[in-house]
């Protein structure tokens, strides 16, 4: 059954006895070279085994990003009408205006508007305003002037259209959050001074904000602080955006042309006007 030819290719023995009859005579050598088969099979299957584990591993992790850009590929998308276009270019004008002229750790590094939005119905923004934070440590002031920020797209709508639009929910939220946190957990309120209204659960080791806690005078009170802060913050914004009308006018025009401001752009119209 074996072939010598073969034998002699793959073993190049002088004479072809030596390989046939130790295999055939020789119980031992038999088994050492079955031995030796099933741990070169073994081996390559380790092999394998790990070679197919690395293209997994390196395959794997990709998935969801795929599918990630497959839905957003099929994701229908619309093009702004010129009057959402003009409204989200007048929101974000009004966020860079405030953010410039009251914030002393951020500069305004980018604002822009999307000539396509998802087209699903949703509310959200059209644009956005991108700001570089210069230091990291704010005081009071500084957190009521970031909360007039956050209301600044909201107040430009106000003064230009004479009424407001969904897209300043995530706005609202944010400034909401800010002034919530001050007087809740970070005594920045002189009503009611340094209290924490953080509830922990020692099983979890997690807390909340209750609100409740001190009872329902405190509640009010502190309620009443909270709206205060929001209603201050939208004033100052206002101020700053009718102080600064010229300025809100060009950058808002110049995002309807070219949908996008980076941060040489904009300095150089906040250095141009005189304010």
């Amino acid at each position: 059954c074996y072939n010598k030819k073969v034998l002699k290719i793959l073993i190049p023995l002088k004479n072809f006895s030596e390989v046939l009859m130790p295999l055939s005579n020789n119980k031992e050598a038999h088994m050492s070279l079955s031995s030796g088969f099933v741990i070169f099979v073994l081996f390559v299957g380790f092999i394998l085994f790990i070679l197919l584990g690395c293209a997994l591993g390196l395959i794997i992790p990709k998935i969801p990003s795929i599918a990630k850009k497959k839905k957003e590929e099929n994701v229908q998308k619309r093009k702004l009408s010129p009057e959402e276009l003009e409204t989200a270019a007048y929101h974000e004008a009004g966020h860079a205006v405030v953010c410039h002229f009251l914030l002393k750790n951020v500069q305004v590094d980018n604002v822009k508007i999307f000539p396509t939005v998802k087209f699903d119905g949703s509310t959200g923004s059209a644009g956005e305003t991108r700001n570089l934070r210069l230091e990291f440590t704010d005081d009071m002031k500084e957190m009521k002037n970031s909360i007039a920020c956050d209301l600044g797209g909201y107040v430009a709508e106000e003064l230009k259209f004479g009424t407001h639009y969904p897209g300043a929910s995530d706005d609202l939220f944010h400034a909401s959050a800010k002034a919530r946190n001050m007087v809740l957990l970070f005594g920045m309120s002189d009503v009611i001074g340094p209290i924490s209204f953080m509830e922990y659960d020692d099983a979890s080791q997690t807390g909340k904000i209750n609100i409740l806690m001190y009872g329902n005078d405190i509640a009010y009170k502190a309620s009443c602080e909270i709206q205060k802060i929001l209603n201050d913050a939208e004033e100052r914004a206002k101020d700053v955006l009718i102080k600064n009308k010229d300025i809100l006018e060009q950058i808002a025009q110049e995002l309807i042309e070219k949908h996008e401001l980076v941060e040489e752009e904009l300095s150089l119209i906040f250095s141009r006007i005189n304010l």
